[in-house]
């Protein structure tokens, strides 16, 4: 935008140049030098004008960010995008954004364990760290700890083609064929940039969809099953991203009130914007996170519940995905609960605790949660894959008799 401005009044110092000399000829003294003056306050005032004009219109879109920041990221993209958009979503292997605009809710512990699941099941996964605090980063174990390159930060700034963005890290442990993108603080630098870039005009191409262009590409296809997205609790240029990558979204959320209502916000914030920029993704649910307990719901716990089935069912119950044209209400997952285990999380040094072989509760409980999401998410994207249980790393990933156990389901009793 503000180069354009300049591009216009070098053009207009050009032409004024052109007339002063061609006039020169022609005109002597007073004349010639009224010229002058004439010409000069017109472009000085033209200069003003732009240089004002320019500088409110981006104080405005700047206002606007920090303000009303959905409405920024929400409005609707040129006609080009949305063809280019809907063409590489219809072709995308499946990206699963877990998002939530609350932070705290386990969102990178929930990816890690997942992509850990679906490894175990043979699956080829790409983990992507869009969060700036680097969480899912610092939790997963690396084959190469020491030579670690902060790749995801390429993905975001999305002006490299894939083939020159730098390639992702294998992990480590039992991991057989992951690998992650990952991100440290430097992220929310890049993010900050963009935002600049896109506002001045510097950035032609809407960086909303940096991130799709680069999963969408034949080598991301070539080479991997499914894509997991961490987010950060924001909207900022790396959730816009993250959601215009998708092809589903999942969102974990902690069953008390504060959060509970935070996920009635954040899911009609993510169904606005998917509907204004012609998005296709599906909800795929939301999961309860960091649950006291493995044979049921505690009391605080079932009132949260309640609430957010009650609510999500009578707000989305008809809501159709205008991509799709199909209704897609939105669903809570309160079979498919995941509790609060520290052995959720890797320790340096050791393996994670889902790939050991559950000899205690503890560890089959951990094990059991997560091949309960992970085969939902698995029939949910339709990659129909059967975990071998031969394999003596996917041994006993089930069990005679759950572990886990919810009995009546909370949405029966909402009726």
């Amino acid at each position: 935008m503000l180069e354009e401005f300049f591009k216009a009044i070098i053009e207009l110092i050009t032409a004024t140049a052109h007339v002063l000399i061609s006039s020169q000829e022609q005109l002597y003294g007073y004349a010639y030098w009224l010229k002058l003056v004439v010409l000069t306050v017109s472009l000085a005032g033209a200069a003003f004008y732009a240089y004002y004009w320019g500088r409110r219109a981006l104080h405005e879109k700047i206002h606007q960010i920090l303000v009303d920041p959905d409405a920024f990221w929400s409005k609707a993209p040129q006609t080009a995008t949305i063809s280019s958009y809907r063409k590489q979503h219809l072709k995308s292997l499946p990206i699963i954004t877990i998002a939530n605009y609350k932070g705290g809710v386990g969102k990178s512990m929930i990816s890690t364990n997942l992509a850990a699941y679906l490894d175990m099941a043979g699956l080829r996964v790409l983990l992507l760290d869009y969060d700036y605090q680097g969480s899912l980063t610092d939790i997963v174990p690396y084959r190469n700890p020491d030579h670690i390159i902060f790749s995801a930060h390429d993905v975001l700034q999305g002006d490299r083609e894939s083939q020159v963005i730098s390639p992702p890290e294998k992990l480590g442990g039992s991991f057989h064929q992951a690998f992650i993108h990952p991100a440290e603080s430097g992220l929310s630098k890049i993010d900050s940039s963009l935002i600049y870039q896109w506002l001045t005009g510097k950035r032609k191409t809407d960086i909303r969809f940096n991130t799709q262009n680069y999963l969408t590409s034949e080598k991301v296809n070539n080479n991997y099953d499914i894509v997991l997205i961490d987010t950060p609790p924001r909207i900022c240029a790396a959730t816009a991203n993250a959601l215009c990558a998708a092809t589903h979204v999942l969102m974990p959320t902690i069953l008390d009130t504060v959060s509970s209502r935070a996920v009635f916000r954040s899911v009609e914030m993510f169904l606005d914007f998917r509907d204004k920029l012609h998005l296709g993704f599906k909800m795929l649910g939301v999961v309860p996170s960091k649950v006291q307990r493995a044979t049921g719901y505690t009391h605080r716990e079932s009132q949260a519940l309640s609430y957010l089935i009650e609510e999500l069912y009578w707000h989305y119950k008809d809501r159709i995905n205008k991509f799709t044209q199909k209704t897609e209400p939105v669903k809570v997952l309160d079979a498919l609960p995941i509790m609060q285990k520290v052995d959720l999380l890797h320790i340096e040094g050791d393996d994670m605790v889902i790939f050991e072989r559950p000899n205690t509760q503890n560890q089959a409980v951990i094990r059991e949660m997560f091949s309960r999401l992970g085969e939902y998410i698995i029939d949910e994207t339709g990659l129909n894959v059967k975990v071998k249980t031969e394999d003596n790393r996917n041994a006993n990933l089930g069990t005679a008799q759950p572990i886990v156990e919810f009995g009546e389901s909370a949405q029966a009793r909402a009726g």
